[in-house]
């Protein structure tokens, strides 16, 4: 299940990048179980690699990724291991504007994309498949709250909790829960939902996740937001 904000146009400095950064961390560890697993940086990969616990050793770390990587793209990790991923982890990767590193480049995308183990073919943080007991959070459940939280600190366009695809290949802004900006479209155009509320300085919506068919109701509000025109 991933977690992604976009926006265009502003330019941070990186004191402000870092500070978002760190909230965003300290907020997603609100919600307990893996999410308070400690972050590592994910440019080199090593075993031995210290964990990044305090905002000194994120801005040290974000210098030396612009650094190695030639422009303002950060990754991050909770799981140090080189070769065998270990669930349940989060990873979050972050390209953002800045006055050097990526040369034109005026979009800016933050993402965590956090992987639980599997049950058969169904990931257990499908409402669906979860175990009764268990010290990790339900995505599916804290889902407005994940959307809000980056809403809060990135200050996007958009933000969506899952999202889908068109056969085009386009990227939705909708996904089972969603945040978009008056400041990119006219609330008034937005589709029905079967959640849909204001929040900030734009609009939640989300699909019913106890229904029988959460997959097509957000099917059916992404079709609007991919259609040509």
């Amino acid at each position: 299940m991933t977690l992604r904000a976009e926006w265009g146009g502003r330019v941070d400095t990186l004191d402000i990048q870092v500070a978002m950064m760190w909230e965003a961390w300290r907020r997603l560890a609100v919600h307990g179980g893996f999410l308070t697993k400690p972050w590592y940086s994910d440019v080199e990969r090593q075993a031995d690699a210290p964990p990044l616990l305090s905002v000194e050793a994120l801005r040290a770390d974000m210098v030396r990724m612009t650094a190695v990587m030639g422009r303002t793209m950060y990754m991050f990790t909770q799981d140090r291991s080189p070769k065998r991923p270990r669930l349940p982890r989060a990873t979050m990767g972050a390209m953002l504007s800045a006055r050097s590193g990526f040369e034109g480049w005026v979009a800016n995308q933050v993402f965590v994309d956090m992987r639980l183990p599997t049950s058969g073919l169904q990931p257990v943080d499908d409402p669906r498949m979860a175990p009764r007991q268990s010290s990790n959070p339900n995505l599916y459940s804290i889902g407005f709250r994940l959307v809000t939280d980056f809403v809060d600190i990135w200050h996007p366009d958009f933000v969506r909790l899952g999202g889908l695809v068109d056969p085009q290949g386009r990227i939705s802004p909708m996904g089972y829960v969603s945040w978009l900006s008056d400041d990119v479209i006219d609330s008034r155009q937005l589709p029905d939902a079967p959640i849909k509320q204001r929040y900030a300085n734009g609009t939640l919506l989300g699909v019913r996740l106890d229904a029988d068919d959460e997959g097509g109701q957000a099917e059916a509000l992404a079709a609007p937001c991919t259609e040509p025109g």
